[in-house]
């Protein structure tokens, strides 16, 4: 039984990638307009939304799925096998 699925992707496709779409929504939520004088508080802010990701579950399930909409406007929907 296969329960793995190999997606090809392009050389260069953050936004099909879905860790790249986290480091973005992550971006946002901690660094959008804000200016962090020490490394410390920079650290302590990613640390904290890493944490507390949970309060983002809404958000974060629409924005880290596998759904794909391909140049010509057919979707592709890979599912996710969980043992």
């Amino acid at each position: 039984e296969r329960r793995i699925e190999f997606v090809y992707l392009p050389t260069y496709s953050p936004n099909l990638n879905l860790i790249e779409r986290l480091w973005h929504f992550m971006r946002v939520k901690i660094l959008n307009s804000t200016y962090y004088e020490k490394h410390n508080e920079f650290k302590s802010a990613i640390l904290s939304f890493l944490r507390d990701i949970k309060q983002y579950k809404s958000e974060l399930r629409s924005l880290l799925t596998m759904n794909y909409r391909t140049v010509n406007g057919v979707s592709v929907h890979l599912s996710q096998t969980t043992g």
